[in-house]
């Protein structure tokens, strides 16, 4: 999950960022999650590895603020995918199933309308999803009340 999430960004971004400096124009997009922001359970590795790239690309959005360098930080709630069949268990298995909540998420094609437009705007952060997305606030504003809402919230 860290060389997928994490380490593989980071290397692309090393291997066309100086390009992008020289001309002095460029975006960097990265794929984080709510849950780069707000880790639930049965998820802490996934939640690490979105963690680390959110880091980063505030780290690399302050490093390039005086250039024509843009960095956008996109953070997808719950989407209708197959990404949690495929979500390792804690015995390394894939868990096998989609978990209801994102059986119940955002279609792909709108999520993904919603990120290109985000980026097309320049912003520096894209929430897409539905009420999963308020995470992110109370993150911010109320952590107390957040963290007593999530031990409840494990995949089903």
């Amino acid at each position: 999950i860290m060389e997928i999430n994490v380490f593989a960004p980071i290397a692309l971004t090393r291997a066309v960022l100086p390009s992008m400096l020289q001309q002095d124009q460029g975006r960097v997009v990265f794929i984080s999650s709510v849950a780069g922001y707000v880790a639930t359970p049965h998820r802490s590795t996934y939640a690490a590895s979105k963690h680390a790239i959110n880091g980063f690309a505030d780290a690399l959005r302050a490093e390039t603020h005086a250039t024509g360098v843009d960095v956008t930080l996109v953070c997808p709630g719950y989407v209708r995918s197959e990404i949690s069949t495929s979500a390792m268990t804690g015995t390394g298995q894939a868990q096998g199933y989609e978990d209801a909540v994102n059986a119940a998420g955002m279609d792909t094609v709108a999520a993904a309308r919603t990120i290109v437009a985000g980026i097309a705007k320049r912003r520096r952060e894209v929430h897409v999803g539905g009420k999963e997305v308020l995470a992110i606030y109370l993150k911010r504003w109320v952590p107390g009340l957040l963290a007593r809402i999530i031990p409840g919230q494990a995949p089903s």
